[in-house]
């Protein structure tokens, strides 16, 4: 009989280190299956953004496609004259030129202003 409870004791022993191993393992598996939904989620996410981008390139590819069948553009480039870019050019530089000089007569009105200001302090105190 004593054999009998030595044996039930030492079983008993033995059932609850295991449920602490498997406790332990419960806890991983657990927490790895929380990183699986995780991924599992984010991966049906970035499914759904790649169709949808893979649509649109389809789209855009499509009317790309369309585009170089039906329209011409080297003979827009044929019609561009030299002058006309020149032109374009050089009427940028007079504006770049005008907005220059506005912008020195505005740095000169205001350091006016600034010792206008300074000098009404300098009455005040």
């Amino acid at each position: 009989m004593k054999q009998y409870k030595k044996s039930v004791e030492d079983s008993n022993l033995i059932i609850s280190e295991l449920s602490g191993v498997i406790e332990t393992k419960q806890t991983d598996v657990n927490q790895t299956l929380k990183k699986v939904e995780a991924a599992r989620s984010l991966n049906i996410k970035e499914e759904e953004k790649n169709r949808y981008l893979n649509k649109q390139s389809a789209a855009l590819e499509a009317k790309l496609n369309f585009i170089e069948k039906n329209y011409d553009y080297s003979t827009v480039a044929k019609q561009i004259e030299i002058e006309y870019i020149t032109s374009l050019v050089n009427s940028n530089d007079s504006i770049n030129k005008g907005f220059s000089k506005f912008t020195e007569k505005l740095g000169v009105i205001q350091q006016e202003i600034r010792e206008i200001e300074t000098r009404k302090e300098q009455q005040k105190a």
